[in-house]
């Protein structure tokens, strides 16, 4: 997972910089470290003082879960097939980009901005 705010400053930063000549540049993002649903509960857990805990839905709940929160159909069946193969390993980093950045923010920050929390 990579905050947004990582993808914001990059964006920003390329932008500044400008294109070079004739050459579309990879560039890999990604987070301080890697971050899986558990950290995220346990962030979460920190920054509310009180117990959180990681739920995992079924894989058969996601479309229409999604689809619920109003996404197509097909949008939908495409998440479901790429969680799927993330969680199973299939699908996962290339890192086959020319830069190699990982951003700043770390999960807990993330979390205390959504739940708006303060330090």
């Amino acid at each position: 997972m990579v905050a947004a705010r990582d993808i914001g400053l990059l964006a920003a930063q390329v932008l500044v910089e400008g294109p070079s000549a004739n050459h579309v540049s990879v560039i890999d993002l990604e987070s301080p470290r890697e971050v899986a649903p558990r950290d995220v509960a346990e962030a979460a857990a920190r920054v509310l003082g009180r117990a959180v805990e990681a739920e995992f839905a079924p894989d058969s709940a996601m479309e229409s879960a999604l689809v619920g929160f109003g996404f197509s159909a097909d949008v939908a069946r495409h998440m479901r097939a790429l969680t799927v193969g993330i969680n199973s390993g299939k699908v996962g980093w290339e890192n086959r980009g020319e830069k190699h950045v990982r951003g700043t923010t770390d999960v807990e920050t993330v979390v205390r901005a959504l739940l708006g929390a303060k330090k």
